[in-house]
């Protein structure tokens, strides 16, 4: 299991702000997004890649204690997601072998 980077995308339309997390395999997360105290953020969620199982977007308000979010992958897709949650994350479950996921996030 491996904890992959958050990264930043350079280039976001004016409002929002663009994350990805790149290369998910089997049982790795991504490293937490903090939202930043906002009362609720729009989020959309993209995966790419390879699948082969299910890949899961994790909510939490300490940082430390994970929970499934609704919001879930098993082949490439976009989902809208909206969530008072301190932070969230990516959780790549057996099976999967090479999935990005973008988060483009602004504030609701």
């Amino acid at each position: 299991m491996a904890v992959r980077d958050l990264q930043k995308v350079a280039a976001a339309p004016a409002g929002k702000a663009v994350f990805l997390w790149e290369g998910l395999a089997a049982t790795d997360t991504g490293a937490p997004l903090y939202l930043n105290g906002a009362a609720g953020v729009l989020a959309a969620v993209q995966a790419i890649g390879t699948f082969g199982g299910t890949v899961t977007m994790q909510v939490s308000v300490d940082g430390v204690t994970w929970v499934a979010s609704d919001k879930f992958f098993t082949a490439a897709g976009l989902q809208e997601m909206n969530t008072a949650a301190v932070a969230v994350r990516p959780s790549a479950g057996s099976g999967v072998s090479d999935v990005d996921v973008y988060i483009a996030v602004s504030r609701g």
